[in-house]
């Protein structure tokens, strides 16, 4: 887990406009009238559904990868992730595998930037299924 964290803070380090759209609480509170709390809540539920479908992808094909970018583009949109939404964006455009590869790892990455502990938790459960 630590060599992914590295990882992942080497490659964001590298891209500095999504450095420049790291989620901002504040903004999000006063745009969205809710209460940190609740948007805390959303996010970690945002987080965790980034890692599973980030997992289908690495372990399977997903059916329809258009339909499941554009549902987590929508969150991304309303939940005010920026980032996530930018490399969504970019998905969607790309045909290449090696591109789309490239930004779900980025999108990886983004996922345990918005909230390290819910990731990490996620991805030991997710690495411990794969065990069974």
């Amino acid at each position: 887990m630590e060599k992914l964290l590295k990882e992942c803070k080497e490659l964001l380090k590298k891209d500095h406009k999504l450095n420049s759209l790291a989620y901002d609480m504040q903004k999000a509170k006063d745009e969205l009238g809710i209460d940190e709390v609740l948007i805390a809540e959303f996010l970690e539920d945002f987080t965790i559904q980034l890692l599973i479908f980030l997992n289908h992808y690495e372990t399977s094909s997903i059916p329809n990868l258009g339909e499941a970018i554009h549902k987590n583009l929508g969150v991304a949109r309303n939940m005010m992730c920026r980032d996530i939404e930018l490399i969504l964006e970019q998905i969607k455009r790309y045909d290449d595998e090696s591109q789309i590869k490239e930004l779900m790892q980025k999108l990886k990455c983004l996922a345990i930037r918005l909230n390290t502990k819910v990731a990490i938790n996620t991805l030991e459960l997710i690495d411990a299924t794969k065990v069974l």
